[in-house]
Protein backbone atom coordinates (compact mmCIF):
# COMPACT_ATOMS: atom_id res chain seq x y z
CA UNK A 1 0.00 0.00 0.00
CA UNK A 2 2.97 2.35 0.43
CA UNK A 3 3.35 2.39 -3.36
CA UNK A 4 -0.30 3.42 -3.71
CA UNK A 5 -1.29 7.11 -3.89
CA UNK A 6 -4.05 6.67 -1.30
CA UNK A 7 -3.74 7.29 2.43
CA UNK A 8 -4.21 4.14 4.48
CA UNK A 9 -4.04 2.57 7.91
CA UNK A 10 -4.07 -1.03 9.14
CA UNK A 11 -6.57 -1.81 11.89
CA UNK A 12 -5.74 -4.97 13.83
CA UNK A 13 -8.49 -6.45 16.00
CA UNK A 14 -7.25 -8.80 18.70
CA UNK A 15 -10.30 -10.95 19.42
CA UNK A 16 -9.49 -12.07 22.94
CA UNK A 17 -6.34 -13.98 21.99
CA UNK A 18 -4.06 -15.56 24.58
CA UNK A 19 -0.95 -16.22 22.48
CA UNK A 20 0.88 -12.91 22.90
CA UNK A 21 -0.51 -11.34 19.71
CA UNK A 22 -1.22 -8.03 21.44
CA UNK A 23 2.45 -7.59 22.37
CA UNK A 24 3.52 -8.13 18.76
CA UNK A 25 0.89 -5.67 17.54
CA UNK A 26 2.06 -3.02 19.99
CA UNK A 27 5.60 -3.42 18.70
CA UNK A 28 4.28 -2.86 15.18
CA UNK A 29 2.36 0.20 16.34
CA UNK A 30 5.53 1.74 17.75
CA UNK A 31 7.19 1.36 14.35
CA UNK A 32 4.36 2.83 12.27
CA UNK A 33 1.73 5.52 12.76
CA UNK A 34 -0.47 3.66 10.28
CA UNK A 35 -1.17 0.80 12.72
CA UNK A 36 -4.31 0.89 14.88
CA UNK A 37 -5.01 -1.76 17.55
CA UNK A 38 -8.41 -2.67 18.96
CA UNK A 39 -8.73 -5.29 21.69
CA UNK A 40 -11.63 -7.53 22.71
CA UNK A 41 -11.43 -8.78 26.29
CA UNK A 42 -13.10 -12.04 25.19
CA UNK A 43 -13.47 -13.79 21.86
CA UNK A 44 -16.58 -12.46 20.09
CA UNK A 45 -16.28 -14.15 16.72
CA UNK A 46 -15.04 -13.13 13.31
CA UNK A 47 -18.00 -10.99 12.20
CA UNK A 48 -18.13 -8.87 15.35
CA UNK A 49 -14.35 -8.52 15.42
CA UNK A 50 -14.36 -7.36 11.81
CA UNK A 51 -17.20 -4.94 12.49
CA UNK A 52 -15.28 -3.55 15.47
CA UNK A 53 -12.37 -2.88 13.12
CA UNK A 54 -14.65 -1.14 10.64
CA UNK A 55 -16.00 1.10 13.41
CA UNK A 56 -12.44 1.94 14.53
CA UNK A 57 -11.27 2.87 11.03
CA UNK A 58 -10.65 6.55 10.39
CA UNK A 59 -11.09 6.44 6.61
CA UNK A 60 -14.35 6.17 4.69
CA UNK A 61 -13.41 3.07 2.65
CA UNK A 62 -12.39 -0.17 4.34
CA UNK A 63 -11.02 -3.50 3.15
CA UNK A 64 -11.58 -6.62 5.26
CA UNK A 65 -8.80 -9.20 5.31
CA UNK A 66 -8.41 -12.39 7.37
CA UNK A 67 -5.32 -12.98 9.47
CA UNK A 68 -4.34 -16.16 7.59
CA UNK A 69 -3.37 -14.08 4.51
CA UNK A 70 -4.95 -16.61 2.15
CA UNK A 71 -6.07 -13.53 0.25
CA UNK A 72 -3.04 -11.44 -0.67
CA UNK A 73 -2.71 -7.84 0.54
CA UNK A 74 -1.10 -7.08 -2.85
CA UNK A 75 -4.59 -7.35 -4.41
CA UNK A 76 -6.11 -4.61 -2.22
CA UNK A 77 -5.59 -1.84 -4.84
CA UNK A 78 -7.54 -3.94 -7.35
CA UNK A 79 -10.53 -4.03 -5.01
CA UNK A 80 -10.41 -0.28 -4.45
CA UNK A 81 -10.62 0.55 -8.16
CA UNK A 82 -14.37 -0.13 -8.66
CA UNK A 83 -15.24 2.04 -5.65
CA UNK A 84 -13.81 5.25 -7.13
CA UNK A 85 -16.85 6.17 -9.22
CA UNK A 86 -19.50 4.04 -7.52
CA UNK A 87 -22.16 4.74 -4.92
CA UNK A 88 -21.52 4.23 -1.21
CA UNK A 89 -23.72 1.12 -1.38
CA UNK A 90 -21.38 -0.81 -3.68
CA UNK A 91 -19.75 -3.98 -2.34
CA UNK A 92 -16.57 -5.29 -3.99
CA UNK A 93 -15.55 -8.91 -3.42
CA UNK A 94 -12.27 -10.60 -4.26
CA UNK A 95 -13.27 -13.97 -5.74
CA UNK A 96 -10.69 -16.71 -6.25
CA UNK A 97 -10.64 -18.25 -9.71
CA UNK A 98 -9.79 -21.68 -8.27
CA UNK A 99 -9.98 -23.25 -4.83
CA UNK A 100 -7.95 -26.05 -3.24
CA UNK A 101 -10.39 -26.89 -0.50
CA UNK A 102 -11.86 -30.31 0.25
CA UNK A 103 -14.79 -31.11 -2.03
CA UNK A 104 -17.19 -31.53 0.90
CA UNK A 105 -16.46 -28.03 2.16
CA UNK A 106 -16.93 -26.43 -1.26
CA UNK A 107 -20.24 -28.24 -1.80
CA UNK A 108 -21.42 -27.61 1.77
CA UNK A 109 -20.69 -23.88 1.44
CA UNK A 110 -22.54 -23.61 -1.87
CA UNK A 111 -25.52 -25.62 -0.54
CA UNK A 112 -25.63 -23.43 2.59
CA UNK A 113 -25.81 -20.31 0.41
CA UNK A 114 -28.45 -21.84 -1.89
CA UNK A 115 -30.67 -22.70 1.08
CA UNK A 116 -30.12 -19.29 2.67
CA UNK A 117 -31.12 -17.60 -0.58
CA UNK A 118 -34.61 -19.09 -0.28
CA UNK A 119 -35.23 -16.86 2.76
CA UNK A 120 -33.29 -13.69 1.82
CA UNK A 121 -34.59 -10.67 -0.05
CA UNK A 122 -31.35 -10.46 -2.01
CA UNK A 123 -29.56 -13.68 -2.98
CA UNK A 124 -26.01 -14.27 -1.85
CA UNK A 125 -23.28 -15.05 -4.39
CA UNK A 126 -22.76 -18.79 -4.20
CA UNK A 127 -19.06 -18.23 -3.64
CA UNK A 128 -18.82 -15.77 -0.78
CA UNK A 129 -15.57 -14.29 0.45
CA UNK A 130 -14.48 -12.17 3.41
CA UNK A 131 -12.01 -10.25 1.20
CA UNK A 132 -14.19 -7.20 0.58
CA UNK A 133 -13.94 -3.45 -0.02
CA UNK A 134 -16.78 -1.05 0.75
CA UNK A 135 -17.76 2.29 2.23
CA UNK A 136 -18.27 2.28 5.99
CA UNK A 137 -21.83 3.58 5.50
CA UNK A 138 -22.76 0.18 4.09
CA UNK A 139 -22.82 -1.25 7.62
CA UNK A 140 -23.74 1.93 9.51
CA UNK A 141 -26.74 0.28 11.19
CA UNK A 142 -24.79 -2.72 12.56
CA UNK A 143 -23.65 -2.71 16.18
CA UNK A 144 -20.66 -4.90 17.15
CA UNK A 145 -21.88 -4.78 20.76
CA UNK A 146 -25.28 -6.26 19.90
CA UNK A 147 -26.34 -9.40 21.76
CA UNK A 148 -27.45 -11.15 18.58
CA UNK A 149 -25.17 -12.99 16.18
CA UNK A 150 -24.05 -11.03 13.15
CA UNK A 151 -23.41 -12.56 9.73
CA UNK A 152 -21.45 -9.58 8.45
CA UNK A 153 -21.00 -10.55 4.79
CA UNK A 154 -24.67 -11.50 4.52
CA UNK A 155 -25.63 -8.14 6.03
CA UNK A 156 -23.38 -6.31 3.59
CA UNK A 157 -24.89 -8.10 0.61
CA UNK A 158 -28.41 -7.27 1.76
CA UNK A 159 -27.53 -3.59 2.27
CA UNK A 160 -25.67 -3.15 -1.03
CA UNK A 161 -27.20 -1.99 -4.29
CA UNK A 162 -24.56 -3.67 -6.45
CA UNK A 163 -21.85 -6.31 -6.02
CA UNK A 164 -18.63 -6.26 -8.05
CA UNK A 165 -16.56 -9.46 -8.23
CA UNK A 166 -12.80 -9.10 -8.79
CA UNK A 167 -10.80 -12.24 -9.67
CA UNK A 168 -7.86 -12.72 -7.31
CA UNK A 169 -5.17 -15.31 -6.66
CA UNK A 170 -4.85 -17.11 -3.35
CA UNK A 171 -1.65 -17.78 -1.42
CA UNK A 172 -2.03 -21.41 -0.36
CA UNK A 173 1.44 -21.47 1.20
CA UNK A 174 -0.03 -19.72 4.27
CA UNK A 175 -2.47 -22.55 4.97
CA UNK A 176 -1.80 -25.26 7.57
CA UNK A 177 -5.13 -27.04 7.19
CA UNK A 178 -8.69 -25.85 7.57
CA UNK A 179 -10.47 -25.70 10.93
CA UNK A 180 -13.83 -25.20 9.23
CA UNK A 181 -16.38 -27.86 10.13
CA UNK A 182 -19.94 -28.75 9.22
CA UNK A 183 -21.00 -27.42 12.63
CA UNK A 184 -19.41 -24.06 11.73
CA UNK A 185 -21.47 -23.98 8.53
CA UNK A 186 -24.63 -24.64 10.52
CA UNK A 187 -23.79 -21.81 12.91
CA UNK A 188 -23.24 -19.53 9.93
CA UNK A 189 -26.64 -20.51 8.48
CA UNK A 190 -28.40 -19.82 11.77
CA UNK A 191 -26.55 -16.52 12.29
CA UNK A 192 -28.18 -15.29 9.08
CA UNK A 193 -31.68 -15.53 10.57
CA UNK A 194 -31.62 -11.81 11.39
CA UNK A 195 -31.63 -11.23 7.61
CA UNK A 196 -34.25 -13.86 6.74
CA UNK A 197 -37.79 -12.84 5.82
CA UNK A 198 -40.43 -14.52 7.96
CA UNK A 199 -42.90 -14.58 5.06
CA UNK A 200 -40.48 -16.66 2.98
CA UNK A 201 -39.81 -19.09 5.82
CA UNK A 202 -43.57 -19.53 6.35
CA UNK A 203 -44.10 -20.09 2.62
CA UNK A 204 -41.58 -22.93 2.56
CA UNK A 205 -43.04 -24.27 5.80
CA UNK A 206 -46.50 -24.38 4.19
CA UNK A 207 -45.12 -26.18 1.11
CA UNK A 208 -43.27 -28.72 3.24
CA UNK A 209 -46.32 -29.35 5.43
CA UNK A 210 -48.53 -29.83 2.38
CA UNK A 211 -46.04 -32.33 0.93
CA UNK A 212 -45.96 -34.19 4.25
CA UNK A 213 -49.77 -34.47 4.37
CA UNK A 214 -50.02 -35.47 0.71
CA UNK A 215 -47.34 -38.13 1.08
CA UNK A 216 -49.03 -39.56 4.16
CA UNK A 217 -52.36 -39.75 2.30
CA UNK A 218 -50.77 -41.47 -0.70
CA UNK A 219 -48.98 -43.93 1.59
CA UNK A 220 -52.27 -44.86 3.27
CA UNK A 221 -54.00 -45.34 -0.10
CA UNK A 222 -51.21 -47.09 -2.01
CA UNK A 223 -48.81 -48.34 0.64
CA UNK A 224 -45.69 -47.47 -1.37
CA UNK A 225 -42.56 -47.14 0.75
CA UNK A 226 -41.41 -44.16 -1.31
CA UNK A 227 -44.34 -42.09 -0.04
CA UNK A 228 -43.46 -42.83 3.58
CA UNK A 229 -39.87 -41.74 3.00
CA UNK A 230 -41.03 -38.53 1.34
CA UNK A 231 -43.44 -37.92 4.20
CA UNK A 232 -40.75 -38.50 6.83
CA UNK A 233 -38.33 -36.18 5.05
CA UNK A 234 -41.04 -33.53 4.75
CA UNK A 235 -41.91 -33.90 8.44
CA UNK A 236 -38.29 -33.33 9.48
CA UNK A 237 -38.02 -30.39 7.10
CA UNK A 238 -41.24 -28.89 8.48
CA UNK A 239 -39.91 -29.21 12.03
CA UNK A 240 -36.67 -27.44 11.12
CA UNK A 241 -38.55 -24.71 9.25
CA UNK A 242 -40.90 -24.28 12.19
CA UNK A 243 -37.99 -23.77 14.57
CA UNK A 244 -36.39 -21.41 12.05
CA UNK A 245 -39.62 -19.39 11.82
CA UNK A 246 -39.67 -18.97 15.61
CA UNK A 247 -36.04 -17.79 15.62
CA UNK A 248 -36.67 -15.33 12.77
CA UNK A 249 -39.79 -13.99 14.46
CA UNK A 250 -37.91 -13.39 17.69
CA UNK A 251 -35.18 -11.46 15.93
CA UNK A 252 -35.13 -7.79 16.85
CA UNK A 253 -32.97 -6.80 13.87
CA UNK A 254 -34.26 -3.94 11.71
CA UNK A 255 -35.30 -5.75 8.51
CA UNK A 256 -34.84 -2.95 6.00
CA UNK A 257 -31.09 -2.46 6.29
CA UNK A 258 -30.89 -0.83 2.88
CA UNK A 259 -33.28 1.95 3.92
CA UNK A 260 -31.36 2.43 7.17
CA UNK A 261 -28.13 2.86 5.24
CA UNK A 262 -29.69 5.36 2.86
CA UNK A 263 -30.85 7.41 5.85
CA UNK A 264 -27.36 7.20 7.33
Amino acid sequence: MKSSPVNFEIVFVDDGSSDGSVGILRDLQEQSADVVIVEHAVNRGQSKATLTGVRAARHEIVVTLDDDLLYRPQDIPRLLGPLINSSHLTLVMGIAASMKRPLWRALAGICCNIISNQFLSKPLPLRLTTFCAFHRKLCANLDPDADRDIALITELVQASDSIVAIPVRLDWSTQNGSRYTFAALMRLFMSRTSCYRLSRVLLWLACSTFLMIASAALFVMRGALAYSLIGLTSAITSLILGLLAIKVQRSTHIPDSRRANWLA
